[in-house]
This record gives C-alpha cells, sequence and structure tokens, in this order.
C-alpha cells in the first residue's frame, strides 16, 4: 500500500475533468484516468487491484464511443444483472453511471489535495473496498434512482 501526490499533468486533467465534463465522447475523463493510471504505474508500490481497476476505468467509461472488452463485460454484465431483477436499464443509463464514479473519483482526488493513496486508514483512499464501497456505489445509486 502506498501514498504519493499527483504530478501537476495528472491534476490538471482531473481539474479539466471537473471543469469541463466528460467532453466529447467522454476524451476527459478518459484523460484523467489514464493520467491517474499512469502515475500509479510510474510510483509503484500500489495495490495490484488498485492499479488494475484505474487502467480500466477509463475503457469502461468511453464504453459508449469506443467499444472495448473491458467496457462491453462490465455494462453487459450490469445490464443482465439488471434485468434479472426486474429492472431495463439503457446504454444511457450505463453512461450516466460510469460519468458518476467518474466525477466521484475525480472529486474525492481534488478534496484529497491530489494525494493518491490506497492505504485503508487514509480519510480519502483508493484501496479495492473502498473503490466498491464509494465509487462503484456512486454508479450504483445512479442507477438505483
Amino acid at each position: 500500500m502506498a501514498s504519493m501526490v499527483l504530478s501537476l499533468a495528472t491534476q490538471n486533467a482531473i481539474s479539466l475533468a471537473l471543469a469541463a465534463g466528460p467532453g466529447t465522447n467522454n476524451q476527459n475523463y478518459l484523460a484523467a484516468y489514464n493520467a491517474i493510471s499512469s502515475d500509479i504505474r510510474a510510483s509503484g508500490g500500489f495495490n495490484t487491484g488498485t492499479l488494475n481497476w484505474f487502467a480500466q476505468a477509463g475503457l469502461v467509461n468511453t464504453n459508449a464511443f469506443n467499444p472495448t472488452a473491458q467496457g462491453t463485460y462490465i455494462w453487459a454484465y450490469t445490464i443482465g444483472a439488471a434485468q434479472v431483477q426486474g429492472a431495463m436499464l439503457t446504454q444511457a443509463d450505463m453512461q450516466a453511471a460510469s460519468d458518476r464514479i467518474a466525477a466521484t473519483v475525480f472529486n474525492q482526488l481534488r478534496t484529497g489535495n491530489f494525494i493518491f493513496s490506497d492505504n485503508i486508514g487514509d480519510p480519502i483512499n483508493f484501496a479495492p473496498r473502498t473503490i466498491i464501497n464509494v465509487d462503484a456505489g456512486a454508479g450504483l445509486a445512479e442507477l438505483s434512482a
């Protein structure tokens, strides 16, 4: 488990994503996620689950515009799981949930002064359990609404 201050370039990508929103084809969110992933990889010492989540997050978020195996799997699984429960989700629902997750992540990082941590004891952290509870939880709240 580790902690670091994200690079200035990554901070700028996150700030742009928050100020301008997802952008055309969600390019701003993709750039921010890719920058975070790059910083994590360069720093080393982070939980592999954290690294993997951030490495895939941009691909999932932009699935509506550029389908990938990762995005298609997660979107199809979520839509199928909802159908089993009697709910119908659309691609627009999935994009809204994915965008809510991205905004939650980016806001957490800005609120925490761009300190990236996967130490479970830190107030803002991206340990796998926290990603599931806080970040994915934001997407589930969007879908349930």
